[in-house]
Parts: structure tokens; C-alpha cells; sequence
């Protein structure tokens, strides 16, 4: 992405990044690219050389005042993830609860994020098979015929980690 342009839209997101402007590094994670944001948040911490903290933002809903399953469950996998790169890397109380939310529910991530209010909103509005979607490090290889919130996205062009 160096030298490129990001055009991110979200509501909630882009009032997190716009807090978190002073830290070193932003990355933006989600659960279709949190293994690979695992691996560069990591690198980067090897690269630093010492042991910075890293703050696991979740924008939320209402401008920040509402806690977000989908963003709870994210920073769970995100710690969990990192966890396997930096096993003696410690967790706040937050943290460590948002991996066990993300362990408890991982053989089922679609199920979880379908009961959210997220969840449920994008079924009310006809998109509850694209909830699944999200849910995963990749997409699955077959769409259904319906248009999909990703319709014509690649995967690894999804990726967006960091922004400088």
C-alpha cells in the first residue's frame, strides 16, 4: 500500500483512527485480514527492538459509546493470534477477555456475529447470507447468486493494515 491512497469508509472507524492519529503505527484490522495483521503487527514489534505497548482500538458503535460484538470479538482474535507470534506479550483484563469471547466462539464465528446487532441489522436489510463472510480469514471462493456486500473484492486486496 506504500505510495497508494486508502479510501476507507466507515462511521465508528474512521472517529477511532482519528484517535489513535498520534500512535507510531495504525493498523486496521479485521477478522478476514487479522492473521496477516497478526503477522505484520509482530514484525513491527520485532523491528522496534523494544516492547511497545499496542492498543487494540475498537471503534464500537455510537461514536465509540457502545461496545460492538464484532469489534470485541476482532481484538480476541487479533490478541490470540498475536499471542502464537509473542507468547509472552500481556494482556489487559479487557484483552484477555475479548480472547476468550474470540476462543469460545471460534468454530462458530458466523453464528456469533448473526446474533449481533450488526448481525441482525444486515439481515433486516437482506444481506444476513454476507454476515458469514466476514467472519473468516478469507472469502469463500463461492458467492451466492445474490449481490454481495464484497461482490468483485479480492481478498488479499482487502488487506489494509496500516496507514502512515
Amino acid at each position: 500500500m506504500a505510495g497508494r491512497s486508502v479510501i476507507f469508509t466507515s462511521t465508528n472507524g474512521t472517529q477511532a483512527i482519528l484517535r489513535a492519529s498520534r500512535s507510531r503505527r495504525i493498523y486496521i484490522v479485521a477478522l478476514i485480514n487479522v492473521v496477516a495483521s497478526a503477522q505484520a503487527i509482530a514484525d513491527e514489534l520485532d523491528r522496534a527492538g523494544d516492547d511497545p505497548d499496542v492498543l487494540l482500538l475498537c471503534s464500537g458503535r455510537k461514536g465509540g459509546r457502545a461496545t460492538s460484538l464484532e469489534d470485541t470479538v476482532c481484538a480476541g482474535a487479533l490478541a490470540t493470534h498475536l499471542l502464537e507470534h509473542r507468547p509472552t506479550m500481556a494482556l489487559t483484563d479487557g484483552a484477555e477477555l475479548a480472547r476468550q469471547l474470540y476462543t469460545l466462539h471460534r468454530a462458530n464465528l458466523g453464528g456469533l456475529l448473526a446474533g449481533s446487532q450488526s448481525g441482525r441489522y444486515l439481515a433486516k436489510i437482506g444481506y444476513a447470507e454476507d454476515v458469514g463472510l466476514f467472519a473468516h480469514a478469507r472469502a469463500p471462493r463461492r458467492r451466492s447468486a445474490r449481490r454481495s456486500l464484497l461482490e468483485g473484492a479480492d481478498p488479499t486486496k482487502l488487506l489494509i493494515t496500516r496507514l502512515e
